[in-house]
């Protein structure tokens, strides 16, 4: 086995015949519709359940189309975009309307840059084209050509003010793959609840998952997950899942293969010990951040953080998994609180 496959993240949906718990014979089954489209280059699932279908039918269709239009916005890989636009125009320091989604996207990353000090960072987008990202990876920069890009980078080189990003320097790109899976699906949920779905579960690409209501039984939905020693069920219930992984998507730079994150303080790929870690939070959105910058910081500066109580009070629990060492054991922070 590889270092890759042992790292690589298993987050799978389990049907929702396999959690019954039982229940009444004469009682009908269970209504449950799923609904899937590709979008922000994954796979999103939607699940429901309830006793109409035509009903759980036209909230899928709603929430889809809801993912669709935030691609539209907020997408780094979309043509016209209205991130790439802003990128295009931010080749110069100013002033720049945008959408209202996309300035609060844009806040919420910039909230957990100050919070994690940098570890994510949503003008990490000057870094990864440096490298070559983009373009599936190219060659490691020359050190002078990386204190030039880091003066791009950073907490303060951007902020927003209603529904505008203000840049202070020439040249900022923005980047949202920490978030804006997370974003979307948390806006898919709030139209099904406004839709009257009552029980739901949302995955993209199985690192962003969202689960509200129960499926039949009411232990919650069920998501199984490798942390690293081994897979495990996770019952989901009114929360929500990030996960990152060092090695998930890895690119080559010169010729060998590194993370795909790329630790915006330092400017190099991310390369510790600490190669997955998964977030369970009230809502996707700070998974995914939570998640990323998690995996950025390490174990112990990780910890160290975590320690201080009146950081992240969305977050509920989070583990680490450190498969450096021979023995692939998973160290987990206890993380949970009362909600």
């Amino acid at each position: 086995m590889t270092c890759i496959d042992a790292i690589r993240t298993l987050s799978v949906l389990l049907p929702l015949a396999a959690c019954q718990l039982g229940g009444s014979a004469t009682e009908p089954p269970p209504r449950e519709h799923t609904r899937s489209a590709h979008l922000f280059g994954t796979r999103f699932e939607l699940r429901l359940a309830g006793p109409d279908a035509a009903a759980l039918d036209a909230a899928a269709s709603a929430a889809l189309a809801e993912g669709e239009r935030l691609e539209a916005l907020v997408s780094g890989w979309v043509e016209g975009s209205g991130l790439m636009r802003f990128n295009d125009s931010a080749r110069v320091a100013g002033r720049f309307e945008v959408t209202p989604e996309l300035a609060r996207l844009v806040e919420q990353a910039q909230s957990w840059c100050h919070a994690s000090g940098g570890a994510v960072d949503p003008t990490v987008g000057a870094l990864l084209e440096l490298y070559g990202y983009y373009d599936g990876g190219g060659a490691a920069p020359l050190p002078e050509e990386l204190a030039t890009t880091l003066e791009r980078v950073g907490c303060d080189a951007l902020r927003v003010e209603g529904h505008a990003l203000v840049t202070t320097v020439d040249g900022v790109r923005l980047d949202l793959g920490a978030v804006a899976k997370g974003f979307t699906v948390d806006r898919m949920a709030a139209l099904l609840r406004a839709a009257g779905v009552e029980d739901a579960v949302i995955s993209a690409g199985g690192s962003s998952v969202l689960a509200f209501g129960g499926e039949p039984g009411g232990v919650g939905w069920p998501l199984v997950v490798d942390p690293g020693a081994g897979p495990e069920i996770w019952r989901l219930r009114d929360e929500a899942v990030g996960i990152s992984g060092q090695l998930s998507e890895p690119v080559f730079v010169d010729g060998r293969l590194v993370s795909h994150l790329i630790d915006p303080r330092s400017g190099l790929p991310v390369d510790h010990d600490t190669l997955q870690v998964a977030v369970r939070a009230a809502n996707a959105t700070d998974a995914d951040l939570a998640s990323t910058a998690l995996l950025v910081l390490g174990t112990e500066a990780a910890a160290a953080w975590l320690a201080d109580p009146a950081a992240c009070p969305s977050i509920l629990a989070v583990t680490l998994t450190d498969v450096a060492r021979a023995d692939r054991t998973a160290r987990e922070i206890a993380r949970l609180r009362a909600r």
